[in-house]
């Protein structure tokens, strides 16, 4: 890992709990996908979005590591996250692409679980559910979804 990338979530996770990593491809063939570094020691696992941009993920992101450290648990579905909408919180499995959070806890205490956030289509849908177009659904598969 990049020793400049390492101290910079430290700082993060030091003042605010946690970190947010966005990762995207330059060449725009895969979805960029965003992931928490820390939030497991408040609320029991790291966090990830996947097929938004970092920077339409962190305020998300946030939102839930706010709200974890305040002592909000979340099932599988949560409404008070997005205005009129709801998302679904699923257990990614395997080989997830959250390597960085992985990386932070290696050799720690805390067994690392990475929950992705699926967010709904314009109608409201959540992949899984009928309807639901496949655009929807390839931007927010990556390796280890749990959908």
């Amino acid at each position: 890992m990049n020793p400049r990338l390492s101290e910079s979530i430290q700082d993060k996770i030091d003042t605010y709990g946690w970190s947010c990593v966005g990762v995207f491809d330059p060449d725009g063939n895969d979805p960029s996908f965003t992931y928490t570094v820390g939030l497991a020691a408040h609320g029991g696992a790291e966090y990830m979005i996947a097929g938004l941009d970092p920077h339409q993920a962190t305020p998300l992101l946030n939102d839930i590591g706010a709200r974890l450290t305040d002592g909000e648990r979340f099932d599988e579905y949560s409404d008070s996250l997005l205005i009129d909408f709801r998302v679904r919180f699923v257990d990614m499995t395997g080989n997830h692409q959250a390597n960085v959070a992985r990386d932070y806890w290696w050799g720690n205490e805390v067994a690392l679980r990475v929950r992705q956030v699926l967010w709904p289509d314009p109608q409201g849908r959540l992949p899984g559910e009928a309807g639901v177009e496949a655009i929807w659904v390839d931007l927010q598969r990556v390796s280890g979804s749990g959908f």
